[in-house]
């Protein structure tokens, strides 16, 4: 699961742990977009505050890792 879609059950007060930062915001809205694609390892709840562990988002492997070959000739 990312961020994006656990973010819509949440309201209030959001702490983000990621691997480099513990980033606190006031309320969903000010998360900035860049958070929504980690993925979410854990979620807890200190102080009427919703804290999120999340790890760095899965890296897409390209096309051409996959094995696929776009050369055209003329």
């Amino acid at each position: 699961m990312n961020l994006l879609e656990l973010q819509v059950l949440t309201e209030g007060a959001i702490t983000l742990k990621t691997p480099d930062a513990e980033i606190e915001f006031e309320s969903r809205s000010a998360i900035p977009y860049e958070y929504m694609n980690y993925i979410v390892k854990s979620v807890s709840s200190i102080n009427n505050s919703l804290v999120i562990q999340l790890d760095f988002p899965k890296k897409m492997k390209s096309l051409e890792e996959l094995g696929y070959n776009f050369e055209c000739g003329m």
